[in-house]
């Protein structure tokens, strides 16, 4: 089970068996699949196949859908400010960058860059940068702190989150706490714009797991 909630950051709950009002609990906790005791290796393999082919399949579900709305054009005269703010940004802020992309390695080993798959104008599907603030097992943490959550459905809060680089040294302190309270680690995201992915003034672009919640009318958001 943990395999699975690894590669395709689902939570997985092996089980003997389940009351409606413990699978509601469950939900709320984040459990996306159950499994019982007894299932065999092959059947644990087919279901991560089946997992994986699934987000597979909505992530082209998505891209089908660009062929049925109305191609959104970016104005060039904005086109060309994107490039031109956003190159200097980069340009700019260059030192501040490379600070904090080496306090980052230093304080947690792993990739200093966090990508997530987010849905542009058109349905175009992209990866959305950002510093990693957190350290790189702050998924399978997160089940442990459920408890502590101040939010309700899928999304995850709590006070002093312990998964946060440096976050043992104190409330508000550590490389993690400071580029997330100062949004440091948005700044990656001029690379999107600069690329094309995002303009400089537009809505944020939704996670692919939204989009395919959307219905008709929230669709107009993907036209900007």
């Amino acid at each position: 089970s943990r395999g699975l909630g690894d590669v395709y950051k689902r939570q997985v709950l092996v089980m003997d068996s389940l009351s409606k009002e413990e699978a509601a609990q469950y939900l709320k906790a984040g459990i996306n699949n159950t499994i019982k005791f007894e299932m065999t290796h092959e059947a644990l393999t087919d279901l991560s196949t089946f997992l994986k082919r699934r987000k597979e399949q909505k992530i082209k579900d998505l891209q089908l859908k660009a062929q049925n709305i109305k191609a959104f054009r970016l104005p060039l005269w904005k086109r060309i400010f994107d490039i031109l703010f956003s190159g200097m940004a980069i340009l700019c802020l260059s030192p501040l960058l490379i600070f904090t992309a080496l306090a980052i390695r230093l304080e947690s080993k792993g990739a200093v860059i966090y990508k997530s798959k987010r849905v542009g104008s058109n349905y175009q599907i992209f990866d959305f940068l950002k510093f990693r603030s957190m350290y790189m097992d702050a998924e399978e943490r997160k089940k442990e702190l459920m408890a502590q959550n101040k939010m309700q459905g899928n999304m995850f809060k709590m006070d002093n989150d312990p998964r946060i680089i440096g976050s043992e040294k104190g409330p508000g302190k550590g490389i993690g706490n400071i580029i997330r309270s100062l949004s440091i680690d948005e700044l990656p995201q001029f690379y999107n714009i600069l690329r094309g992915d995002m303009s400089l003034v537009g809505t944020r672009p939704p996670t692919v797991d939204e989009v395919a919640a959307y219905d008709l009318h929230h669709k107009v958001r993907l036209s900007m």
